[in-house]
């Protein structure tokens, strides 16, 4: 490939949320990439975006969902034109469980082009003994005859790892989303009165997966014991109307529900916040902990949190506690109320961390990846000790460094 080649991608994922439309847009500006994004479906019945003009390199194909399989399950039969428009360097390919991945997968290798896959970490999820055969049969494809693995986060590294075994590379390439309105709020933060208690922030869906009333019980825990502090929880969802009956009457009106907004409008709102809280039960990555890091605010999240791993150094830039654990969240919501000053001194942290994880960050990663795949054909050779594979280093973020990440 010379110099001034620029390599063809093909990417095929679920649905343009706002956070992938702009990692795509990215990686579209990137002088070595030339990307083209078809997605599965335009939207998901839990999902309430803005429909958004799609670019030129971008459309959604026609097709349905099969939901009664997995939440968007889509077969979209046009992928197999898509496949055969034009002779792509490599495709990415998300979301293996749905219909047109598996079709997608299996039309890839056999014509010897090669593939990678973008997810999240498989098996988290416990099912029956016929939703583990159908997920053993759907993960066929990655062990066999996926050329690399991108992985959602270090714990989607160790899972992929297991799964397709030392034979191919599997590379740390998380979400990234554009982070630019979160990045200029000022820091630190203007001061405030100091009649005002630590502010608390919550975005997310409304549903038991988010841990939100795990995270109503830990606040009233820090209530009596602070009289200023103040949780805004932002999101929508079918549990709203349990958790807000679930607040007690003495503390309702320290217990905000703000509504779901859309991307637009979130940075204001994390800008009128000191500490962000993500109690999730369990979530493959978490795109908002990306935001709030560049907001400059210390985060609480579990250790089931996908981005926890790779977003959340404890005791520089926040803290991670078990998931469901009210006393463990409300321990660490109370070392802000008794300790004011790690507010800024982690939200500096976060702030710094942030550089790390830019869309431009991720498209750079995206063409890093896209170059070894492509030198190496359909299957990675094999990964070394030493960390490479066919001769070229396999880079992975590491954990954060002080207050600075690596890649």
């Amino acid at each position: 490939m010379s110099p001034c080649e620029r390599i063809r991608v093909l990417i095929l994922t679920v649905m343009p949320s706002p956070y992938q439309r702009e990692l795509f847009e990215a990686m579209a500006a990137h002088p070595g990439l030339d990307v083209r994004v078809r997605y599965y479906t335009g939207s998901a019945p839990d999902r309430q975006w803005n429909r958004a003009t799609l670019p030129s390199h971008s459309r959604i194909m026609p097709g349905f969902a099969v939901h009664s399989i997995a939440r968007c399950c889509c077969l979209n039969p046009s992928v197999l034109r898509e496949l055969r428009a034009e002779p792509w360097d490599l495709v990415v390919v998300g979301d293996y469980f749905t219909l047109t991945a598996q079709v997608a997968m299996r039309y890839l290798t056999w014509h010897g082009v090669p593939w990678v896959l973008w997810g999240e970490a498989p098996g988290i999820h416990a099912r029956g003994r016929l939703g583990r055969w159908l997920r053993r049969r759907a993960q066929g494809p990655v062990r066999r005859a996926a050329a690399g693995i991108a992985a959602i986060g270090t714990r989607a590294v160790r899972a992929y790892r297991e799964l397709v075994g030392p034979d191919v590379p599997v590379c740390n390439i998380p979400y990234h989303c554009d982070l630019s309105r979160y990045l200029a709020i000022p820091r630190p933060r203007e001061p405030r009165a100091a009649s005002s208690g630590v502010r608390f922030l919550f975005s997310g869906q409304m549903i038991p997966r988010k841990g939100v009333d795990v995270l109503i019980r830990a606040f009233e825990q820090v209530c009596p014991r602070d009289s200023r502090a103040t949780l805004t929880l932002l999101g929508d969802g079918p549990r709203l109307s349990r958790y807000r009956q679930m607040v007690s009457a003495e503390w309702r009106d320290r217990v905000r529900f703000a509504g779901f907004r859309q991307s637009e409008d979130l940075p204001a709102i994390f800008a009128e916040a000191d500490v962000f809280v993500l109690p999730s039960r369990y979530d493959g990555w978490g795109v908002v902990v990306n935001e709030a890091l560049a907001a400059g605010m210390p985060i609480l999240a579990t250790s089931s949190v996908g981005a926890a791993a790779d977003l959340v150094v404890p005791g520089a830039n926040g803290f991670v506690v078990p998931p469901g654990d009210a006393g463990a969240l409300a321990g660490a919501m109370m070392r802000f109320v008794t300790e004011p000053s790690l507010v800024e001194a982690f939200g500096a942290c976060s702030r710094r961390m942030a550089a790390d994880w830019t869309v431009e960050r991720g498209a750079e990663r995206w063409y890093e990846l896209c170059q070894r795949v492509r030198r190496q054909g359909r299957r990675g050779s094999a990964v070394a000790a030493d960390g490479t594979a066919g001769g070229a280093p396999v880079h992975l973020p590491g954990r954060p460094c002080g207050c600075g990440t690596r890649f």
